[in-house]
């Protein structure tokens, strides 16, 4: 994340903007019609810059580095996913996943590690076994 805070006068300008979906002192998320229109533009040789400027964006209160950061991840899940990759994903996924038996996913289950004392070998083993979270 970039390290550059927007102030209270650039969050009310920027968020008048349409490609604007969510934005803090902190961060800004772009639409999803956003990305897409940066990628067909992008793929007819515009440059970057002018991509934003062009929606309405002012580089000057972006940043050079958070234009570049955030091209570079959309050209990236782009070429991985297609236009899939784009898309803001994070409404749909909330929370630990399940097993399709509705249990908790042994993946996302704790590893609580046990330290065995081997005094004949004067080492430490240590073991792990997934195991439920035990109060």
């Amino acid at each position: 994340m970039s390290k550059k805070l927007f102030t209270s006068e650039e969050i009310l300008y920027l968020s008048k903007n349409r490609y604007v979906k969510r934005i803090s002192e902190k961060g800004i998320t772009y639409t999803d019609d956003f990305k897409s229109l940066f990628i067909a533009e992008y793929s007819m040789g515009k440059f970057r810059i002018n991509i934003f400027q062009d929606a309405g964006f002012d580089a000057n209160i972006l940043g050079k580095h958070r234009i570049n950061c955030a091209c570079r991840r959309w050209l990236i899940a782009y070429k991985e996913s297609g236009e899939l990759g784009l898309r803001d994903t994070r409404k749909f996924s909330s929370g630990r996943g399940l097993c399709s038996n509705g249990t908790e996913n042994p993946v996302t289950t704790p590893v609580f590690y046990q330290i065995i004392h081997c005094p004949s070998l004067e080492e430490v083993v240590i073991s792990h076994a997934l195991a439920p979270l035990v109060n």
